[in-house]
C-alpha cells in the first residue's frame, strides 16, 4: 500500500457525493455554481455498473450513484439510500429513505434496488461482480407497500451487510433497458453524465435536489459543472494541475515531490492501495496448485516492488483493502510469505515441478507457463 498526496477539496466533493474518497493535489476549493475539473487516469469504458469492475470506472460512477449504505471514515456502516436496515445471518433487509429520486425524475423504488439484484445475479447477464460484490446465489425480494427491499443467499454471510457499500443502484428506464447507460447515467447521485468523449472527458452537472447523501450530504454546496479529464500519465496531470487547468489529480509516483512542495496546493495524505495480483485458480492453470502459488508470491520482492510503484513512497499494506474498513487491525502479516527465492525453488522441487534440459519447470510432461495480464 501506498501514501497519495490528496487535496481537501476533492476530499470534500466526494464525502458529499457518497463517495469512499479518493487521493488527488488541487489547486483550490471547489465554487458552487462553477466548473471543477478532475484528472482520471484512463477511460472508465462502459458506465453500466454492472461491468464495473476498474477502480477508474467506479470513481466515475460513484459521482451519479448511490449505494444502500455507505461507510463513515471509522469504518462503520451508515446510512445512505436505507435509512435503517435488519440484518440476519442469510438475508438483510433495507428500508428506504423515502423520496428520493432518480436522474430522470421518477422517484425510486424497490422493484427497483431488486431489479439491480437480480440482474447481476443472472448467468446470462456475465457481470463481473456476480460472486464479488453480489454473493452467489443472492436473491432480491421487494415490498412496495412497506418500501423495503430484502437480500437473501443460500447459506450464511458474513458480510451481507457491508458488500451493499459498493453496489451502485440504477434506477429510471435503465433498470429495464441496460443499454441506455453504456454512455450516459440513470443513479440517484449528485450529479448526471451530460457529455461523454471516451478517452477525453466526461462532463457531469449537479442535480441541486440532491439531499440524501450519506450522514447529512447534500448537492448544496457543490461546484454546478463536474469535468473528468482522461490524463494517463501523472507528470501531464502535474504539469496541467500546475498551469490552473486541472482543480484536481491523483499521483502515486515520483511528481508527488514537487506537488506537495508547493504552497499553492491544498492537499492531504490518505492511504489507498495501489496494485494487485490475482493468480487464476481454474483446474487446467498452474495456479490451481498451492505450491506454485505460494512460490510465486514467496519469488517477488514486495518492499522493491512497492517501492518502484510508489516512487519511494509507500508503505506496507496491512491487509486487503484501504481504510475505512470493516475488520480493523493487520491482517497481513505472518500470513503473506516472505521473499525467499530459496524457499520458493524448494518448494516448486517438492511439488514436482522440476528443472527440464532447457531451463523451464514442467510437472507430468506439462511446463510451467504463465501469461501475466495487467492494466497500462
Amino acid at each position: 500500500m501506498k501514501k497519495t498526496a490528496v487535496l481537501t477539496a476533492l476530499a470534500l466533493l466526494a464525502a458529499a457525493c457518497g463517495s469512499g474518497g479518493g487521493t488527488a493535489g488541487s489547486t483550490g476549493k471547489p465554487v458552487t455554481g462553477g466548473t471543477f475539473t478532475a484528472a482520471i487516469s484512463a477511460d472508465p469504458g462502459v458506465l453500466d455498473p454492472a461491468t464495473g469492475v476498474l477502480s477508474v470506472t467506479n470513481e466515475v460512477l460513484s459521482v451519479a450513484y448511490d449505494t444502500l449504505v455507505s461507510v463513515s471514515a471509522d469504518g462503520k456502516t451508515v446510512p445512505a439510500l436505507a435509512e435503517k436496515w435488519d440484518v440476519k445471518p442469510d438475508r438483510v433487509t433495507f428500508t428506504l429513505r423515502k423520496n428520493v429520486t432518480c436522474s430522470d425524475g421518477s422517484k425510486l423504488t424497490p422493484s427497483d434496488v431488486a431489479e439491480n439484484i437480480n440482474h447481476i445475479a443472472d448467468p446470462a447477464t456475465k457481470s463481473p461482480i456476480y460472486g464479488v460484490l453480489v454473493p452467489a446465489g443472492m436473491k432480491a425480494e421487494s415490498d412496495e407497500s412497506a418500501g423495503t427491499v430484502t437480500l437473501s443467499t443460500p447459506e450464511p454471510f458474513s458480510f451481507i451487510l457491508e458488500s451493499s457499500r459498493l453496489l451502485f443502484i440504477v434506477c429510471g428506464k435503465a433498470v429495464k433497458d441496460r443499454s441506455l447507460i453504456a454512455r450516459a447515467t440513470s443513479g440517484t447521485g449528485p450529479y448526471q453524465l451530460t457529455e461523454a468523449v471516451p478517452g477525453d472527458h466526461y462532463t457531469f452537472k449537479v442535480r441541486r435536489e440532491y439531499a440524501w447523501g450519506p450522514e447529512g450530504g447534500t448537492a448544496k454546496d457543490l461546484p454546478e459543472t463536474l469535468v473528468l479529464k482522461v490524463v494517463p500519465n501523472e507528470q501531464t496531470a502535474a504539469n496541467l494541475l500546475l498551469a490552473g487547468s486541472l482543480n484536481s489529480a491523483t499521483f502515486f509516483g515520483p511528481d508527488r515531490t514537487r506537488l506537495e512542495a508547493n504552497p499553492a496546493l491544498g492537499k492531504m495524505i490518505e492511504p489507498q492501495g495501489n496494485g494487485q495480483f490475482f493468480y487464476h485458480q481454474g483446474e487446467d492453470r498452474p495456479g490451481h496448485d498451492p505450491a506454485v502459488r505460494k512460490a510465486l508470491t514467496q519469488a517477488l520482492d514486495m518492499k522493491e516492488l512497492g517501492g518502484i510503484a510508489t516512487g519511494g513512497t509507500g508503505k506496507p499494506a496491512t491487509a486487503l483493502v484501504p481504510p475505512p474498513r470493516p475488520c480493523q487491525g493487520d491482517t497481513v502479516t505472518g500470513h503473506v510469505p516472505a521473499f525467499d527465492t530459496a524457499a520458493a525453488t524448494a518448494a516448486l522441487d517438492a511439488a514436482g515441478w522440476k528443472t527440464g534440459a532447457d531451463g523451464v519447470r514442467e510437472k507430468d510432461g506439462k511446463k510451467l507457463s504463465l501469461r501475466l495480464l495487467y492494466a497500462t
